[in-house]
């Protein structure tokens, strides 16, 4: 996120989040929240910042699931709740 970010920026391109990073022969969109150490990417690979097909919603929901020696327990939680109030939900 933060290259794409620091992409964005040099471009003077904002929000970020109008944007996608690809790369490779196929054009495969790199995963902004993988660091790049596991995004797949050959030594030197070359980045593309293209407009992206569709914006990155920023908010939202997940879905947090925890597995524990009685069952598995999963909820919808807002994306800006810490992992500590998850802890204290269950």
């Amino acid at each position: 996120m933060q290259v794409l970010e620091e992409a964005c920026s040099k471009k003077g391109f904002q929000p970020s989040s109008d944007y996608e990073l690809r790369h490779g022969i196929g054009r495969k969109v790199v995963d902004p929240t993988l660091t790049m150490r596991y995004a797949g990417l050959a030594n030197n690979a070359k980045l593309e910042l293209v407009k992206a097909s569709q914006s990155r919603a920023t908010g939202g929901t997940v879905i947090v699931a925890l597995q524990t020696d009685s069952g598995r327990l999963q909820e919808s939680f807002s994306c800006d709740t810490s992992l500590w109030d998850i802890l204290l939900h269950w």
